[in-house]
């Protein structure tokens, strides 16, 4: 059984405010491997999957909550009997009352993931909570997770550790990963024997036969959480060097790139991550930040600025040192003033971006709106995007949407993607289109290249209905995926889905 373990990292950076729709970051954000599949609805009687289906249903009828369990999946995945997502949820419902930890956790699995029933992450919580406290090693690792989120309860080391624990004693090798990551990276000294509770030492029942009964038959997706495993640090030539000697297959991981397609296998790192870079991939951006700044001209510099810049608004937050290690070199200022005084469009862009984010607060902001309408009037991509954010967005010009339109459309013509994407957006928002299918499939195909916008901008459409069907699950999946990449504008979306549905509980009130 594959599920890659999760590390925890805690972003804090400041919130800027009015040049991008994108431009700051996740305050506290999982970073983690490569999504997998991970064996979650099981049959738990294995005898069952053999049976007649007339005996299943009777033995269901009957009130045998293995039965009714088994009968609830078969019509969820179409095993049997017609498939059936009201049945499935009858019967499968029914089996839950019985609190046997199989089920509870299977169900917990399905609330998760609105699989049959509404994604609810709270009622899922309880039913792993259920699970869990009767010694269920997958469900104690799951509620582990829970404790290192700070969505459905508040984030809690010591708790989560707790768990991890537990599922690691009853023999849970994943939690041993976890448990490892936790004890090397956290600041808080864990004293497993303390925290492991005395009289779980054994399981009760054999939970995790019962759920691992014939790996692969019923395996269906839990969640995906995008890697970021690029590391930051002050010797940038670490960095690439550590980048570059991986294999391509590796790398697009790391750049946040789903589509197989996207390389060959002799392709070359530099030209994934310019690639990558090109679509919005702000781990590309970085590295491509990395690889100008390595050269180390005055002019390598500045374009190493412009990449940070990039990567920045898109959120990275690795990206902030090297601004900060630029702007700390002697050199760069004076070259920078000498390109804007030779009408640089780059070095205006690259001066706007510092004025708008706050980098450089010794000019006014005004004279970001100045730079960027120079640097536009030369066809200059970046600064054209910008302006079609300011109108759209209202932030230092009035709110128009038919002149943000209007830039955007003259970026895409210029080759942006972003500018495309962009655009698609906001034609699947204007309800009077009928057909928005082309958009759709542009964010689908941008966000499988890399492209953090695209990821977040597909996951509203899934949120709120447009041009797909409603599918919170879905949503909260692609959210995740673009938050945990650093961007704000998802992690902000994310928590108002969680907001939105959240108990009065007092276990669920986050404390901010």
């Amino acid at each position: 059984m594959k599920f890659k373990y999760l590390t925890l990292i805690l972003l804090l950076v400041s919130s800027v405010a009015g040049f991008s729709q994108d431009n700051s970051k996740s305050l506290a954000i999982k970073k983690n491997k490569r999504p997998e599949n991970y064996p979650l609805i099981r049959p738990i009687a294995p005898s069952y999957t053999l049976m007649a289906g007339y005996i299943l249903r009777k033995k269901a009828q009957e009130g045998d909550p293995f039965a009714e369990h088994e009968l609830g999946i078969r019509y969820l995945l179409g095993r049997g009997f017609p498939p059936d997502t009201a049945k499935a949820v009858y019967w499968i419902e029914k089996a839950v009352k019985s609190n046997i930890p199989a089920i509870n956790f299977n169900y917990g699995i399905m609330l998760n993931n609105g699989i049959g029933v509404d994604w609810n992450p709270f009622e899922a919580f309880k039913n792993f909570q259920k699970a869990a406290v009767s010694n269920m090693p997958a469900a104690q690792f799951m509620l582990g997770l829970f404790y290192l989120d700070n969505l459905v309860v508040n984030k809690n080391l010591i708790e989560a550790y707790k768990w991890f624990s537990e599922s690691s004693k009853n023999g849970y090798k994943e939690a041993d990963k976890i448990l490892k990551e936790l004890s090397k990276n956290s600041k808080i000294k864990f004293d497993k024997d303390s925290l492991v509770t005395q009289n779980n030492r054994k399981a009760k029942e054999n939970t995790t036969a019962q759920v691992i009964t014939k790996p692969g038959e019923f395996e269906l997706e839990y969640l995906s959480f995008a890697t970021d495993t690029i590391k930051s640090g002050t010797e940038t030539k670490n960095v690439l060097d550590t980048v570059l000697k991986q294999k391509p297959g590796e790398i697009v991981k790391q750049l946040g790139i789903s589509d197989s397609n996207f390389y060959a296998k002799d392709t070359q790192a530099i030209d994934l991550i310019n690639s990558a870079a090109r679509f919005g991939s702000p781990e590309a951006l970085y590295l491509s930040g990395v690889l100008k700044e390595n050269k180390n001209t005055e002019e390598s510099n500045l374009l190493a600025l412009f990449d940070y810049l990039q990567a920045y608004r898109l959120g990275s937050f690795k990206a902030t040192a090297g601004i900060y290690r630029l702007l700390n070199n002697i050199f760069l200022k004076p070259y920078l003033q000498k390109q804007i005084q030779n009408a640089n469009p780059l070095a205006m862009y690259v001066l706007a971006a510092l004025i708008a984010y706050d980098f450089d607060v010794s000019v006014p902001k005004a004279e970001a709106l100045k730079l960027l309408i120079k640097a536009a009037d030369k066809n200059y991509v970046p600064a054209i995007i910008e302006l079609g954010l300011l109108y759209k967005n209202g932030s230092m010009v009035p709110k128009d949407i038919v002149k943000a339109k209007n830039y955007f459309e003259r970026a895409k013509k210029l080759g942006s993607k972003e500018a495309e994407i962009r655009l698609a957006l906001l034609e699947i928002s204007d309800l009077h289109k009928p057909d928005v299918s082309n958009e759709i499939k542009t964010l689908e195909t941008y966000a499988g290249k890399g492209s953090v916008l695209a990821q977040t901008s597909l996951a509203f459409c899934y949120e709120k209905g447009l041009g797909v069907k409603k599918n919170k699950a879905k949503a909260a999946k692609l959210y995740r995926i673009a938050a945990s990449r650093g961007n704000r504008t998802a992690y902000a979306a994310l928590k108002n889905m969680y907001d939105e549905i959240r108990p009065s509980d007092k276990i669920f009130q986050i404390l901010n």
